[in-house]
């Protein structure tokens, strides 16, 4: 909202009519709003500084209530997973693979195993067999992932299964398009394992 210039001279010429008009009345009669208003100011100030005063102890007793409880009872609920005495960590051979299923097997236990068994029981020898359990796949799996010739399988028999599934494939969905039945994925699927 711009304020015209006819605006502002008939402000002025009020403003000028006014003090005319009062002389000394008109001059104190602004003094006496000027002070009234100041001290209205002041006084909203002091009372709004005691006002946020009070209130910020008040949070402060209010939040030291609470801050003694929670995460830290999380915390000590869900323990830390450093607990599992230490065993043989090595499972894979390779430290890079072992360190990301270590701190896998470490979740795993915390989140999802710890909750409940805690309920049940504080002993460690389940979680200490179950980790030693998981420990024993892993390893087992390396081993025997290690002992089998990949080359043959990834040069020969992997492009062997390929191709026969896309010619599968195609076989079942020229069986389809001859068909032109309905229900194209249940056709196709039928196609494909006859």
């Amino acid at each position: 909202m711009a304020v015209s210039g006819m605006t502002v001279m008939w402000l002025l010429l009020a403003a000028c009519l006014f003090f005319v008009s009062f002389q000394v009345y008109a001059i104190l009669l602004c003094l006496y709003a000027l002070a009234f208003t100041s001290g209205a100011l002041v006084i909203l100030y002091h009372f709004g500084k005691q006002a946020v005063i009070i209130r910020g102890e008040q949070t402060k007793t209010t939040l030291g209530k609470f801050s003694h409880g929670g995460i830290e009872k999380v915390k000590q609920f869900m323990e830390p997973s450093t607990k599992i005495k230490n065993f043989d960590k090595r499972m894979t051979g390779a430290s890079v693979i072992d360190d990301v299923l270590k701190e896998v097997l470490e979740f795993t236990v915390r989140d999802y195993i710890k909750t409940w068994y805690r309920q049940i029981s504080d002993h460690d020898s389940f979680l200490v067999d179950f980790w030693q359990c998981a420990q024993k796949v892993i390893i087992t799996f390396s081993n025997r992932s290690k002992e089998i010739d990949w080359m043959p399988y990834f040069t020969q028999r992997l492009v062997d299964d390929f191709a026969s599934h896309i010619r599968l494939y195609r076989r079942a969905a020229d069986k389809t398009a001859q068909a032109k039945s309905e229900d194209n994925v249940a056709a196709l699927e039928n196609a494909f394992f006859d």
